[in-house]
C-alpha cells in the first residue's frame, strides 16, 4: 500500500489505453473517378491530425523528463501530477466520435508513451537505469535525423492531398511517392500513391497493376486502414470487377462505420441489384 507522504501509482503495466474501436479516418477529398462523388475532410479533424503528429514526433526525441515536463529530480507525486494532465489530454476516449481513425490511433501512441515514461520514472530501479541509459545519449541525433524525415515526409504527403484535390493527378502521384520513400511504414502514403497512380492513367493497365500493388502494401502495413479498401473497391469499380468492389467497400465500413464514401458504394450496389 501507498504511503501517505507518497501519491498512490498506478500498478506497473495497467495504465494503458484500451483498445482504438471504431478505427477511422477522415480522408482528402477524392477526385471524380466514373462520376464517384467526392467529400472533404473538415479542417478540425486535419489540424488535429497535424498537431497529434507533430506532438508524437517531439516526444519521440524527448526524454522521458522532458515529455512528462518535470526534472530529472522530480518526485513520484509531481511525476503523477504530470502524467493525469497529459492522459487526459491525449487519452484515445477523450477524442470526439466524430473524429478520424488516425487522429485516434495517433492519440494512442502518445498515451502509450505517456504512460511508458511515467512507470519508468516511478520506479526506482527503472529511473536509475534509464538515467544511465540517457546519460551515454548516442542515439540523440539519429532520433532527430529520423524525426526531421517523418515530418518531411508528412509534408510530401499533404502537399500530395492538395493536388490530389485539384486533379493534378501527377503531381499528387510524384508528391506521394516521395513520402512514401521517406517513410515507407506510413500504411496511408502507400494508400494514396497507388490511388494517385491508377487516377493519372485510368485506361492504362500498367497503371492499374501499379495501383493495386500499392494499395496492397497500404494494406499489409495497416490492415485497419479504410481509405486502402475504399481506393480498391472504387480500383475495381472502374475495371469492372463489380463482385471484388463491393467487397472492398463492405471491408471499408468494417474498419470504419463512418466511411460515407463506402456507405454510398453499397447503397449504389443495393439499389442496382434490387432493379435487376
Amino acid at each position: 500500500p501507498a504511503s501517505a507522504a507518497e501519491p498512490p501509482r498506478l500498478p506497473k503495466g495497467k495504465v494503458r489505453p484500451p483498445p482504438l474501436k471504431g478505427r477511422r479516418r477522415s480522408g482528402a477529398l477524392l477526385p471524380e473517378v466514373a462520376g464517384l462523388a467526392t467529400r472533404v475532410s473538415t479542417a478540425a479533424d486535419r489540424s488535429l491530425k497535424k498537431k497529434l503528429r507533430t506532438d508524437l514526433e517531439e516526444m519521440r526525441r524527448q526524454t522521458y523528463f522532458e515529455i512528462l515536463g518535470v526534472s530529472r529530480d522530480a518526485q513520484p507525486g509531481e511525476i503523477q501530477k504530470a502524467f493525469f494532465s497529459l492522459a487526459r489530454e491525449y487519452h484515445p476516449d477523450k477524442i470526439a466520435g466524430s473524429m478520424a481513425d488516425e487522429v485516434k490511433q495517433l492519440a494512442g501512441e502518445i498515451y502509450d508513451l505517456v504512460t511508458r515514461a511515467y512507470e519508468t520514472l516511478c520506479d526506482p530501479e527503472e529511473r536509475n537505469a534509464y538515467l544511465q541509459q540517457i546519460s551515454s545519449g548516442p542515439r540523440k541525433k539519429e532520433m532527430s535525423d529520423e524525426v526531421s524525415k517523418i515530418l518531411a515526409a508528412e509534408g510530401k504527403f499533404q502537399r500530395g492531398e492538395t493536388h490530389l484535390r485539384k486533379g493534378r493527378y501527377q503531381e499528387a502521384y510524384a508528391a506521394f511517392q516521395e513520402a512514401a520513400e521517406l517513410y515507407p511504414e506510413e500504411g496511408e502514403f502507400h494508400a494514396y500513391l497507388g490511388w494517385a497512380a491508377f487516377q493519372r492513367a485510368p485506361s492504362d493497365a500498367a497503371a492499374a497493376e501499379e495501383a493495386l500493388d500499392h494499395i496492397m502494401r497500404a494494406i499489409q502495413l495497416n490492415p485497419k486502414l479504410d481509405k486502402a479498401y475504399l481506393f480498391l473497391g472504387y480500383l475495381y469499380k472502374a475495371l469492372g470487377r463489380a463482385d471484388k468492389a463491393e467487397k472492398q467497400f463492405e471491408k471499408a465500413i468494417q474498419c470504419n462505420p463512418d466511411c460515407t464514401e463506402a456507405l454510398r458504394e453499397l447503397r449504389l450496389f443495393s439499389s442496382s441489384n434490387r432493379n435487376a
